[in-house]
């Protein structure tokens, strides 16, 4: 695979602007011999930097319509996709991200996560740190960073879905695919070639990307944004945690398909009068 067969995009939105200088200044900070081409996909806001093209795909309709909009405005057959809250936080292995992407095409893969999150991948005997992640599990795709089958990606995304169904329900369409879904193995999770931090949560400053920002010297000082509470990280890494995502993933193979959203609200309502105790 050539370097011009991979693209990178930020997948975004004019609401999240304000995330835009601080995450691009990561990565240049932590990848500065980055040699993909780097996409920007918004809705009407361009941003102003020569060696990023920015993708304009008009009013923000769903997360899922306005993913394919940009998708078919890049011309590259594979695609690092990237959300923009997810900031570099150390120096990328590139020479180790070119020989997964290598290992990725031999395999005739859909999909490559580069970073050291769960599920991983069951180890295998041609390569000692990628592994294929089974059909069925909960979160086979994931958000983090990875590399993607253009084709595969636009095709395993549907109208009216936010990222989240995408993990959720997307995860469940990967089985009809059968091209390998592939992960870092746990073992080899200490030399993944990108780490990241998320820098919101929900919207909200994380406590992580306070505390990671502060470290790197950015100011978020003025922003607007709110930020995370100690109690509402709480509720996140309860609602992240292994076993409830996995009865979360049991479940909406459960529910019939107009429970879900009645389910979120009162799940939603629940939490904000439990936080204003």
């Amino acid at each position: 695979m050539t370097e011009d067969q991979i693209g990178i995009l930020i997948a975004s939105t004019d609401s999240y602007a304000d995330l835009w200088p601080i995450t691009f200044a990561c990565l240049r900070r932590y990848w500065p011999d980055c040699p993909y081409e780097m996409h920007l996909g918004a809705n009407q806001q361009a941003y102003h930097d020569d060696s990023i093209k920015t993708i304009l795909v008009g009013r923000d309709a769903d997360w899922s319509s306005s993913l394919d909009r940009m998708l078919a405005a890049i011309p590259h057959e594979f695609i690092l996709l990237w959300m923009e809250d997810q900031l570099l936080s150390r120096r990328v292995d590139t020479d180790r991200v070119r020989r997964y992407v290598a290992y990725m095409q031999r395999r005739q893969a859909a999909y490559l996560r580069l970073t050291p999150t769960p599920p991983f991948g069951t180890p295998g005997v041609d390569h000692p740190e990628l592994g294929e992640v089974a059909p069925g599990t909960p979160y086979r795709i994931s958000l983090f960073a990875a590399v993607w089958r253009k084709d595969v990606l636009r095709r395993l995304l549907q109208s009216g879905e936010s990222a989240w169904a995408l993990e959720l329900q997307g995860s469940q369409r990967t089985d009809a695919i059968a091209s390998p879904f592939l992960a870092i193995t746990e073992q080899a999770r200490s030399r993944a070639p990108i780490h990241q931090v998320n820098a919101l949560r929900r919207g909200r400053w994380s406590l992580d990307g306070i505390g990671f920002l502060a470290q790197e010297g950015i100011d978020i000082s003025s922003s607007r944004r709110p930020r995370q509470t100690r109690a509402y990280l709480l509720y996140e890494r309860i609602a992240a945690s292994a076993p409830v995502r996995q009865a979360r993933a049991a479940a909406s193979k459960c529910l019939p398909r107009g429970a879900k959203p009645a389910l979120r609200s009162l799940g939603s309502g629940l939490w904000q009068v439990w936080r204003s105790r």
